[in-house]
């Protein structure tokens, strides 16, 4: 989005001659560069070898399973990538308006501390989708800035076009960045500052694990901190196999990933779908229930929560007019807007309250899917986490698994000194393809221990230190899962 210089066009005035004096300077000029070739050739200059030095940019490779970047509301791409990327920065820095102060020392109404998402046993159906609108709402929200400026460069591969995510220290956010990294706001905040809402640490260079989320990522961990049946992480898993249904009379379609043979695009099933059956399914949607789209190629769509309950109008026969039926959504996208949050600006990567109606829903292939849980709910599961064996040893837990009913979102090993002070810390975030695949639910202990040689650093001969790996889960609820003595002979 490159400026263009707008120039005037002025009618032509006045004698020939005047024209004439600009083609004589151009001559002379070629006249000059063609002698001044011809003294580089006869000096021995180097022509040829400054041609060789020429330099082209290398786009960064983006594709990735999460990579949901082509929304249904998309803007065509020219299918060329910008060239240079400070013209990208300068667009982005008008657009940002640098107007905020630094604000390294404290960010306004920062989070004090991590967010918790457990319900009570006589919790209702109501009360289930409250909470999970608060995970997304944390999701898209949550105020931070990063320690230091930072941008992070990728190319959008099913458009052609080159996107920036820039992050000046001097700006509040909202939530996560948009990227293909399915990070839930509760692995992101392993590297925030409650005491001033700082963020450090952040990897910017990789599009497909960075800090941030798809907006199937986004739908997926909200819906996950209160359904423990959700697994998808993108729009492609969004089937009855990772926990949700169709709603109303509408198929869904059976997508495990985009590769597969015989998947099912949303397109199609609309045009096979009457559609007063398709907004009668809209019409029965809640809040925190999902609209998904799948393009007619599988390699591009979109996920978006319902926010609010729909205003249905029906026309006098009794149908529904889709013009003007209508709700609003929460997703995660690829535009920054800024929203007022708690009295304070933040620039947020998504839509908070877009207005959709059910004819636009129609027109970007969007059917309406709910979390099973959702669907038939019993009850509140209560989270749990735990060793599948006794741990009494680092051998132990190496053979150990971490079985929990809610998803995984990250392991803590520490090792603890005997005055208290934790000496040594390793955290281990779970990713997507293990979420997905089920894994996370029953993962491997394994990958939570640390080298030998790096507990050596740590543990002193004589000394008794006292080891714990924690595990924390999409409720938001910590568990210690191992607890056990190490002196300095287990490792040596």
């Amino acid at each position: 989005m490159k400026q263009k210089v707008k120039t005037k066009h002025v009618k032509e005035s006045g004698s020939k001659a005047y024209r004439a004096v600009p083609v004589i300077i151009l001559l002379s000029l070629l006249l000059l560069v063609a002698a001044l070739c011809s003294a580089c050739q006869n000096n021995g200059g180097g022509a040829e070898e400054s041609a060789g030095n020429t330099t082209s940019a290398t786009e960064p490779d983006t594709g990735s399973e999460n990579d949901e970047s082509g929304a249904a509301e998309t803007e065509k791409g020219s299918g060329q990538a910008a060239k240079d990327y400070s013209d990208e920065v300068d667009v982005i820095k008008e657009y940002y308006n640098y107007e905020r102060p630094l604000i390294h020392t404290e960010v306004p109404n920062h989070l004090t501390e991590q967010p918790m998402y457990v319900l009570s046993e006589n919790a209702t159906e109501e009360d289930a989708r409250a909470m999970i609108l608060k995970a997304m709402m944390d999701n898209a929200t949550f105020p931070w800035t990063p320690a230091e400026d930072a941008h992070l460069m990728y190319d959008q591969t099913s458009t052609g076009k080159l996107r920036v995510n820039d992050f000046p220290a001097t700006m509040v956010f909202g939530g996560m960045p948009y990227s293909g990294g399915a990070r839930g706001v509760l692995q992101v905040l392993e590297y925030y500052d409650y005491s001033n809402g700082v963020m450090h640490g952040l990897d910017f260079s990789n599009i497909n694990t960075c800090f941030g989320n798809s907006c199937a990522a986004a739908v997926n961990w909200a819906v996950a901190s209160v359904c423990p049946g959700v697994s998808a992480t993108s729009t492609f898993y969004v089937t009855q196999s990772h926990g949700y249904q169709a709603i109303g009379e509408v198929e869904l379609p059976n997508i495990k990933d985009r590769w597969q043979s015989g998947v099912v695009d949303t397109p199609s099933v609309i045009n096979r779908t009457d559609e007063q059956v398709l907004y009668r399914a809209y019409a029965l949607s809640k809040p925190a229930d999902v609209f998904l789209s799948i393009g007619v190629d599988t390699s591009t769509g979109h996920a978006m929560m319902c926010l609010t309950a729909p205003e249905v109008v029906y026309r006098p026969d009794g149908s529904i007019d889709p013009d003007q039926s209508k709700l609003t959504i929460i997703d995660q996208w690829t535009k920054d807007y800024k929203y007022k949050v708690d009295g304070q600006v933040r620039m947020v990567r998504g839509r908070i309250g877009e207005s959709y109606t059910f004819t636009k829903l129609k027109e970007n292939d969007f059917i309406a899917v709910r979390p099973k849980e959702l669907a038939n709910w019993t009850g509140y599961v209560k989270g749990e986490s735990k060793a599948d064996r006794a741990i009494n040893s680092l051998s132990d837990l190496r053979n150990a698994h971490i079985v929990s009913n809610y998803r995984l979102a990250k392991l803590e090993f520490t090792v603890t000194s005997e005055s208290g002070t934790v000496v040594y810390r390793k955290v281990t975030m779970t990713e997507s393809r293990e979420q997905v695949a089920g894994t996370d639910r029953n993962y491997p202990a394994s990958s939570a221990v640390p080298l030998l040689s790096d507990l050596r650093e740590v543990v002193k001969e004589g000394r008794t230190y006292q080891v714990a790996l924690k595990s924390l889960i999409a409720t938001g609820e910590t568990f210690v899962v191992a607890e056990f003595p190490l002196v300095y002979e287990d490792i040596n």
